[in-house]
């Protein structure tokens, strides 16, 4: 199982190599990328995590072409201008090494972190939690196909559609029962809510 995360910051505010390894030992972990680098955009995605060996697909992109499927979350980005995702394999070390390099540009360069997979928001507090528990499987030899496809819980996301039927339903409801509105239109709207709710139905199981 691979993961896809993105890290979003201000290209002007991009860390070293140096930068990055001194923030991840103030984590307590020992991070030592291969190559040599001046800025985060050049990392090539081999290093070495705490003596274990481990590469990670990174490719820098603009804000825009990470998000060219994701466009809801523009407005969540607005003043930043580079991104760099990450893609590690299915070697736990590998999830590790993204999660730390992405706290440390969090902490670094105030980099927002979205875990592609499940369209979520990391927070720090996350990150912090994952990236031991990414060790200590490593370390345990735990196979990926005995735990949950992702260890930290996805955000639901909300049918903004549905959600305003409802609600649309409950206020004409309200008046109808005080005289204020015709039934009619609250019969009009629970069959548009219904319908709507057989249709997404009919395209989940398509």
């Amino acid at each position: 199982m691979s993961m896809n995360t993105s890290a979003f910051y201000t290209k002007a505010k991009s860390p070293s190599k140096s930068e990055l390894e001194s923030k991840i030992k103030s984590f307590g972990y020992d991070l030592k990328f291969i190559n040599d680098f001046e800025s985060i955009e050049e990392f090539n995605g081999e290093c070495v995590l705490n003596g274990i060996h481990s590469f990670v697909e990174a490719y820098p992109q603009s804000k825009r072409e990470i998000l060219a499927d994701l466009p809801e979350f523009e407005n969540e980005l607005r003043g930043i201008d580079q991104g760099i995702s990450f893609i590690s394999g299915s070697n736990f070390i590998d999830g590790a090494t993204t999660s730390v390099i992405c706290l440390a540009l969090m902490e670094l360069s105030n980099a927002k972190v979205l875990y592609l997979d499940d369209e979520m928001w990391y927070t720090k507090e996350m990150l912090e939690k994952e990236i031991p528990r990414f060790l200590e499987y490593e370390k345990s030899g735990v196979s990926e196909t005995n735990i949950s496809k992702s260890i930290s819980k996805p955000r639901k996301k909300i049918d903004w559609i549905e959600l305003s039927l409802f609600t649309f339903i409950l206020i004409i409801g309200i008046g109808m029962v005080k005289e204020i509105i015709s039934w009619h239109f609250t019969l009009i709207t629970l069959v548009t809510y219904v319908g709507y709710g057989i249709w997404k139905k009919r395209n989940k199981n398509a």
